[in-house]
């Protein structure tokens, strides 16, 4: 896990790393998450601070004496984990997408790769 937060951590600062996006970072049930799935989420978290660097990001307190990086690195993981296991247990609970909902999720996933670059796309380890 400390790994996996060094290089999104690194990656976030320089903004251009190459990561290999298909490395496993933690496993859920039969499910892997990757590191390209763990960036995007951090690249998330990032884009919820709209108008700050990824530096200033970084070093800004998050609560107590924590800056946002050492919140961050203990809570993504535990974050995509939780997600995944919910994901997994849908049918539990009886819960499903509507068919208008699963087209909305495409559409959008559709505009996002129309409206980013590649470069862009690489960088936040994002795609369709």
């Amino acid at each position: 896990m400390l790994a996996v937060a060094g290089t999104l951590t690194a990656t976030s600062l320089t903004g251009c790393g190459t990561i290999n996006t298909d490395e496993t970072v933690a496993t859920v049930g039969d499910e892997k998450i990757t590191l390209g799935v763990a960036n995007f989420y951090a690249r998330l978290q990032q884009a919820s601070m709209m108008g700050t660097t990824a530096e200033e990001m970084w070093a800004k307190e998050a609560s107590g004496d924590q800056t946002y990086e050492e919140q961050t690195k203990k809570s993504i993981l535990e974050n995509l984990e939780n997600m995944y296991l919910v994901s997994q247990h849908v049918s539990d609970y009886d819960v499903a997408l509507t068919e208008e909902e699963q087209q909305a999720i495409k559409d959008a996933a559709a505009k996002f790769s129309e409206d980013n670059s590649d470069d862009v796309k690489k960088v936040v380890s994002g795609d369709e």
